[in-house]
């Protein structure tokens, strides 16, 4: 049987109302309550420094990826390998990443560039050769950057994730090798940052430890560093635990420095990534690097090949370095996110074994069936005294029930 387009739609009137009528008193109401996401873009939190911005091998080579492709996304940082060094991450045929060869183009960007001193070496996890031939890589990279004239090199780290890569039966203790790594690096550069320890994770009895002992071997590092790999649950607390440390054993505040973040399975993934550009902005960081689980040359996975085509995860970090940006300044923007994960089991994909015995926190997240928040608030200031609009970058977040918000103070609830 066809009917008329005039009879289908009071049909479909009919049954709606229906149904409304059929509920209980009091139902509706409930579930507005219960599903209305409220935005509001008027709260400022601080402005936004674009400290997730940076990638770990982000770059391969000078050109590589192209400028277009790094610009946009304002990185802070990269670290990158040894100035001629040999390493060879992930199965990769040939070095590359060369801390000095990039140097060019990430000072372009505005980033300063991290030299991994470790990755002289050709194998992950390195093996470790003698202490003559260690000092003497060492030595060989501070000559390289000082006769480079690079200006933004930010840091020497001295050793990568030490907790499960450093060869204490050949190599002694980590900490008394980080002792005699400092002093040779200040023999030969006084002033280059020194930045370190860049273990795997955060653990509070290990830098409990190296810092009391860098402290009473005057070695401290200029930059403290650790690796988010298993999620962003503790991020905050985290880093609150950190300055809690530092200020008991009366050592200065350091920047801190998160040299590696997110899990393999959430790199390329724009939602499983943005609450950590949140949390590293709330927590003050100074910089955040993005991991290299894949291919080097792909900014942090938001290409989906070294130099190649964007993904979903480049135009997320485009939009975070589009926030304020009028010109190369950085002039001030706030943007503040909460986000709970569907329910599923995430896996970290570390690299490291799990002979540490460390369970990482971000590798299971729950949240009760339908459920999905996301609180955002923002502000901008391009010039000094200049207010934007409240709302004037707009978020739209859609929920299990579909549009919930459009910039400004928006509501739709389900049932209206």
């Amino acid at each position: 049987m066809r009917m008329s387009k005039a009879t289908v739609l009071g049909l479909s009137l009919g049954l709606c109302a229906a149904t409304l009528a059929a509920w209980p008193a009091g139902t509706a109401q409930a579930a507005t309550a219960a599903n209305t996401l409220v935005v509001n873009a008027g709260t400022n939190l601080r402005p936004v420094t674009h400290v997730a911005s940076g990638a770990l091998y982000g770059l391969s080579a000078n050109g590589t990826p192209a400028a277009s492709l790094v610009d946009p996304l304002r990185p802070s940082s990269f670290v990158q390998m040894a100035p001629g060094g040999k390493q060879l991450p992930n199965g990769e045929p040939v070095p590359a990443g060369d801390a000095l060869v990039v140097a060019p183009e990430a000072a372009a960007a505005g980033a300063t560039v991290i030299v991994r001193m470790p990755d002289w070496y050709p194998n992950f996890p390195y093996r470790w050769v003698s202490w003559s031939d260690w000092l003497a890589a060492v030595d060989k990279q501070i000559a390289s950057v000082k006769a480079s004239g690079a200006r933004n090199i930010g840091a020497y780290e001295l050793w990568n994730e030490p907790d499960w890569t450093w060869n204490t039966s050949a190599a002694g203790s980590f900490d008394a090798g980080w002792v005699r790594t400092f002093r040779e690096v200040r023999s030969k550069d006084t002033t280059t940052p020194i930045d370190g320890p860049s273990i795997s994770f955060y653990s509070q009895s290990f830098f409990t430890d190296f810092l009391n002992n860098a402290k009473a071997n005057n070695a401290l590092p200029d930059i403290v560093s650790w690796h988010e790999l298993g999620g962003d649950t503790n991020i905050a607390a985290d880093v609150a635990a950190y300055r809690s440390l530092e200020a008991s054993l009366g050592i200065s505040r350091r920047p801190i420095v998160i040299e590696e973040y997110a899990t393999r399975t959430e790199v390329g993934v724009p939602g499983s990534l943005v609450g950590y550009i949140a949390k590293f902005e709330r927590a003050g960081v100074r910089n955040a690097d993005l991991p290299f689980w894949n291919q080097y040359g792909t900014m942090g996975d938001t290409l989906v090949s070294t130099g190649g085509a964007r993904n979903a995860a480049w135009w997320l970090y485009k939009w975070y370095g589009d926030n304020g940006r009028r010109d190369r300044h950085r002039p001030e923007l706030t943007h503040r996110f909460r986000r709970q994960r569907p329910r599923a089991a995430r896996t970290g994909g570390l690299r490291r074994p799990d002979h540490t015995g460390h369970r990482h926190p971000g590798d299971l997240q729950r949240r009760r069936p339908g459920e999905q928040r996301l609180d955002h608030r923002a502000g901008q200031r391009d010039e000094p005294g200049q207010r934007l609009p409240p709302g004037r970058h707009s978020l739209i977040a859609t929920a299990s029930y579909g549009v919930v918000g459009v910039g400004g103070v928006v509501k739709r609830a389900l049932g209206r």
